[in-house]
Parts: C-alpha cells; structure tokens; sequence
C-alpha cells in the first residue's frame, strides 16, 4: 500500500497514527497539494486532490482518512481502532466525527483564516467541544476508556500540531490526555516525522 500524504496534515497524522498502532507494511509518498506541481500529480491520483490517500496493491483507491482506517480495521492485523461491540463501534465513530469536524476544523480555521468573525466563531465552537471532551476524559485515559480508538486517532494530531494556537491550560484533563498521547509510541514517532520535515523546511 502507498500512503500520499503530507506529514503537517492532522488528517494524515491521524491515518498514520493508525498504520502505526497496527504495524502496516506501507510506502510513504510525499504530495503537497499547495504546490502547483505536486497538486497536479495529486489530481492525476484523485479528483478530490487531497491528501491522505492511499492506494492499495490492487490499485484500489481509498480517499479521507476515517475511510482508510476504516479499510485497515476490516483487512489489516494489529489491535482494533473500532470496537467489534456495535454501541461502542457508533460511539467511537461519533467521537471520530467530533474530532475532525470541530476539533481540526475549528482549529485549522483558527490556524488560517484571516476573517476575524469566522476564527472568532471557531475559538467559541472548539472550547464548547473541549469543554466537553475535559469532563469527557475526567476519568479515563482515551476517548473510549481503556483502549486506544479511531477516535484517539481523530482527536490528537490537530490538538498537538496547534496546542500553541489555542489556550488549552483550563482543560486539565485534556492538557493530560495529551502528555499520555505523546507518550504513546505510534503518536510520538509521528510526532518526531512532523518536526523533523518541520526543521527541515525552515533550514
């Protein structure tokens, strides 16, 4: 399998923290849509023109990242990211959807946009979610409880690419779900491939 991605995506990340927690054989194929020249590489691949995107053996392609866990969970070995149990399996995806819809978006807007009134709107939508993910993890160490989920997988990478974007000192139990995370060997060693492509390109 070939994974396209671009290492400072929290949507990348988050596969990558997949293919990690479950040891996938795969290549990485580095594609950053924002250059004119891999864009239009990235198009020939998909008309989405969005990373990540992998390309199974077959030459099957899968686009977005919660499809793409989704197909490991079903075809690949390692631990599950998605309870077999099916109200655990909702609520996991539920989490899932919290994470890259309010989570990374909220703060890719904060990151990006320059309209004071949208980052404004975000920074009050995202402490309404982090509100609840804090007394969410009051007394668990992942999203789910005891085992690491997609949900963790959705959750993490945004909040630890942008924690300086956005004050998270109030949310103890988040601040602490995030130093377990970094100790956690599939998002560490994600962690130190975004700060050395990082270093990398600020050199």
């Amino acid at each position: 399998m070939k994974l396209y991605y671009y290492p400072l995506s929290p949507y990348c990340q988050k596969v990558q923290i997949a293919l990690y927690e479950k040891a996938v054989p795969h290549t990485p194929v580095f594609l950053y849509p924002g250059d004119p020249e891999q864009r239009a590489q990235l198009q020939k691949l998909t008309p989405l023109t969005k990373v990540p995107l992998a390309i199974l053996d077959n030459g099957w392609k899968l686009p977005e990242s919660t499809t793409i866990i989704e197909y490991l969970e079903t075809h690949a070995g390692g631990p599950r990211l998605i309870p077999e149990d099916p109200d655990l399996a909702r609520q996991t995806r539920f989490h899932d959807r919290l994470g890259d819809l309010y989570v990374t978006e909220s703060l890719g807007t904060i990151v990006r946009d320059g309209d004071a009134r949208r980052v404004a709107s975000a920074r009050e939508r995202l402490d309404t979610i982090l509100t609840g993910l804090n007394n969410h993890l009051a007394n668990r160490p992942w999203v789910m409880g005891e085992a690491f989920t997609l949900a963790d997988c959705s959750v993490i990478p945004a909040l630890l690419q942008h924690r300086e974007a956005h004050p998270l000192a109030k949310f103890e139990h988040v601040v602490a779900y995030l130093a377990r995370a970094i100790e956690r060997p599939s998002v560490a060693r994600v962690r130190r491939e975004v700060e050395a492509f990082a270093a990398k390109a600020a050199s």
